[in-house]
């Protein structure tokens, strides 16, 4: 019978894809600034920098001033393009 995957062989998955919101509500992923909001930009280097990988874990870190129109460009632009993997954390706001 022929397997697909060996249950002794681990799987290796993707290293996360780190996407943040500044207080502006502009974007940097993997600390590279996209030169806009669009969401056109944002789906473009989402596919650039994972090379097209959709099981690339994508981590969506927000200043608490955000608009929340910036964090959900973001999901539902991943979304669309087939990332399930997101993870959502917050930068507590500067005193």
């Amino acid at each position: 019978m022929h397997k697909a995957v060996s249950s002794n062989e681990p799987t290796q998955e993707s290293a996360p894809l780190e996407v943040i919101i500044d207080q502006q509500g502009f974007y940097r992923i993997d600390g590279r600034a996209l030169i806009d909001t669009d969401r056109n930009t944002l789906e473009t280097a989402l596919n650039q920098l994972t090379e097209g990988d959709l099981s690339t874990p994508l981590t969506l870190t927000a200043d608490a001033a955000v608009p929340y129109q910036a964090v959900v460009r973001v999901i539902d632009t991943a979304g669309a393009i087939g990332f399930t993997k997101i993870n959502i954390t917050t930068q507590p706001e500067a005193e």
